[in-house]
């Protein structure tokens, strides 16, 4: 095993496209093939180990296809475990993220903030994680609908106060030249609510 290492870290690699090897190639292979395995280590794919002894992985498996079954199998699994390991760390920091403040970040926004791609979130991530945070998105969209009403009928109220308090009837056309922003008026509620304030102080249109 400590021969592969610096062969594989080195990248000093020759691939062979030939298909047919000596008996005597054959047999170092399967003892590396089968040293590897019995090592424990699971780093390399068939791709990588191949490499390490300057042969393609058709040719690798050709030869020792059982073997190299073995070897996908507990590269894979490795590959498997470090993933749930990775996400489930994903999780834990999501979740308490969550836990302090609603950041308004929609699932795509949030998987990107993490360093995720969207499959790999959806793959990994629990589908309660999913919808919590798809749920709190849309807790803070509604909060800041009701954020910028609540703007705009105070000001819309401040102006007609204000002319109100001064004399001047508060004619629409004034209060909507006098608005941050008077395109508000072509919607129908904030057309009700200045009139509603208007009657409240008894004008009438």
């Amino acid at each position: 095993l400590d021969k592969l290492r610096p062969m594989l870290e080195k990248r000093i690699i020759k691939i062979e496209k030939r298909k047919f090897i000596s008996n005597e190639q054959k047999q170092k292979l399967k003892s590396n093939l089968e040293n590897y395995l019995k090592s424990g280590e699971s780093n390399l794919s068939l791709l990588a180990f191949a490499s390490t002894q300057g042969y393609t992985p058709v040719v690798v498996k050709s030869h020792f296809p059982e073997l190299s079954k073995e070897l996908i199998r507990k590269y894979e699994s490795k590959v498997n475990n470090d993933s749930v390991i990775f996400y489930t760390s994903i999780e834990k920091q999501i979740r308490e993220s969550l836990a302090k403040e609603n950041e308004g970040l929609s699932l795509k926004q949030t998987f990107r903030k993490y360093g995720i791609s969207y499959q790999m979130g959806r793959k990994y991530l629990p589908q309660e994680l999913r919808n919590l945070i798809s749920e709190n998105y849309e807790s803070y969209l509604v909060e800041r609908r009701n954020e910028v009403i609540r703007k705009n009928e105070n000001e819309i109220r401040e102006i007609i106060m204000r002319m109100h308090d001064s004399g001047i009837y508060p004619l629409n056309s004034r209060i909507g030249k006098e608005h941050s922003s008077p395109v508000i008026f072509r919607r129908s509620y904030y057309r009700e609510y200045r009139d509603r304030i208007k009657k409240e102080l008894g004008y009438f249109n």
